[in-house]
């Protein structure tokens, strides 16, 4: 049984943003994270702040082996801007821990074996630029490494069958 929640939403405005660049502000943060509650709880302060390209880069930026014997595990957190091609309401899905749109979370991956996400979920967006924030958290739940992912974000407009991955040239961040 499935249960579909139909909600009405009023398009989302863009926001204005002076003086951004290709990219998102990503910081890093070393231990091993189960989830958020115990990320947020630690108080650890930030142990690498950068800039990256790709949303992939998220979930690579500790190089990972097969059998991920060493593998130093971090969390991250990326955060910036993506633009909207055009008005519409777009569904977002990622085997990311979160993913926040418009200060919205939209998918919420707690708990879960991150290797296919089962959640995605819809927002209606105006055109231009909108605030994104994505979580990493590299731990291992169900024996899958969540850094084997490719730290995707899937997007589709609500009129199209399939989706596809949110590109470089949609993200933006501030310097």
């Amino acid at each position: 049984m499935r249960t579909i929640l139909i909600e009405k939403q009023a398009l989302l405005p863009a926001v204005g943003v002076e003086g951004s660049f290709h990219g998102l502000n990503m910081e890093v943060t070393y231990g091993m994270f189960l989830n958020m509650q115990e990320f947020m709880k630690t108080g650890k302060s930030v142990d690498v702040s950068t800039d990256i390209r790709e949303t992939g880069e998220l979930t690579s930026f500790v190089p990972s082996t097969n059998s991920m014997r060493g593998v130093r595990q971090y969390a991250a957190v990326a955060t910036g801007f993506i633009d909207i091609p055009e008005n519409g309401v777009y569904f977002f899905s990622s085997d990311l821990e979160e993913v926040w749109v418009g200060g919205k979370l939209l998918v919420n991956n707690g708990g879960e074996v991150k290797r296919h996400s089962r959640n995605d979920r819809s927002i209606a967006l105006e055109k231009g630029m909108h605030e994104l924030k994505l979580v990493f958290l590299g731990h291992i739940i169900g024996g899958w490494p969540s850094n084997w992912n490719n730290g995707a974000v899937m997007l589709r407009k609500s009129d199209e069958k399939k989706f596809r991955k949110i590109t470089s040239d949609m993200l933006w961040r501030k310097k």
